[in-house]
């Protein structure tokens, strides 16, 4: 804090209307600062786009970059070989978020997985192996390097992952995705669904989004099932 109270900025952006930010934000020495209020209701880099216009500047891409490393895309491709996944349409899953509000618990996991048609093939994100294999079709992933799993998911079909990082990666490669996102994280904020709904879902053109009042594990879970399997993976449909 001390660092902040001597540094003096041109312009402060806050995209976040807790208390604790706002607080925060009265130690940063700015000549003009821009709160959530201006923003809200657009996506995190629409809202930044916004203010870069306001501050003059005209030529903005808001497309999404990422490099991948090659030893990343290798060690993906030595894994859906190994797999027999090359060339199909898997569903990328990561239960784990960064709260227990967000994260999904072992047996909703395993009550998902097995509601899935037998023949769609799975891709376990098992974060600091957390999550035991469930059933036949179930592949395990326990990388922790988040490149290679973002060489993962862009040759995925579909994902579904709880309200985390990995959410935001589908929209690099405009990869259909349900995201579970749970209202007690985001409580501070009483206008949610015009607000921060749309501010932290992940930009797409195919984007499920489902709310559980208190943690992602009260979504129900054929809710969840079912806005997989009406997007890209309807071909695996009983």
């Amino acid at each position: 804090l001390a660092y902040i109270w001597r540094q003096k900025y041109d312009v402060l952006v806050s995209l976040t209307p807790t208390f604790k930010m706002k607080v925060f934000n009265t130690l940063v020495r700015a000549k003009h600062k821009i709160p959530f209020e201006y923003t809200r209701g657009l996506a995190a880099v629409c809202a930044y786009e916004k203010v870069l216009k306001q501050l003059g500047v005209s030529q903005i891409d808001t497309s999404y970059e990422l490099y991948i490393p090659q030893e990343a895309v290798q060690k993906v491709h030595t894994f859906l070989e190994k797999n027999l996944l090359q060339h199909k349409p898997f569903l990328f899953f990561n239960p784990a978020g960064g709260s227990r509000y967000k994260t999904l618990t072992v047996r909703k996991t395993e009550e998902i997985l097995h509601s899935f048609p037998p023949n769609l093939p799975v891709v376990l994100c098992n974060y600091q192996d957390a999550y035991p294999i469930y059933r036949k079709g179930v592949i395990l992933w326990n990388s922790e390097d988040i490149l290679q799993t973002a060489a993962l998911i862009k040759e995925a079909g579909y994902v579904l992952t709880v309200d985390t990082g990995i959410s935001h990666l589908t929209a690099v490669f405009n990869k259909p995705v349900s995201v579970l996102f749970s209202l007690k994280s985001y409580d501070y904020e009483p206008a949610i669904k015009s607000s921060l709904l749309g501010t932290w879902t992940p930009r797409g053109t195919d984007v499920q989004v489902l709310w559980g009042k208190t943690s992602v594990n009260q979504i129900p879970t054929e809710d969840i099932v079912q806005s997989v399997l009406k997007s890209s993976c309807r071909k695996y449909r009983s």
